[in-house]
């Protein structure tokens, strides 16, 4: 799935970003994504938002997943990493 990180950055300890996602099922649609990833009691948590028909009906988003993928990633680049191998 095609993601355009828009912006990262650390807040707090938490990765924030928002992201385009490219639509699997409708041509040159991109889907808005905020997601927040940050670790609690030994865990990684993913939280967001996104503007697809799917989130607004409460069904797992796949766009959330693809966002938060590549923040991880580039969170690793940001100094200070968070060692999420």
């Amino acid at each position: 799935m095609e993601v355009k990180l828009i912006e990262v950055k650390r807040i707090r300890g938490r990765v924030h970003a928002v992201a385009l996602v490219k639509s699997a099922s409708r041509p040159g649609l991109w889907h808005r994504v905020h997601v927040d990833v940050y670790r609690a009691s030994n865990r990684i948590i993913i939280e967001g938002q996104c503007d697809c028909e799917a989130f607004r009906y409460g069904l797992p988003c796949r766009h959330i997943l693809a966002a938060a993928d590549k923040a991880i990633i580039n969170a690793r680049l940001i100094k200070g990493g968070w060692g999420l191998n």
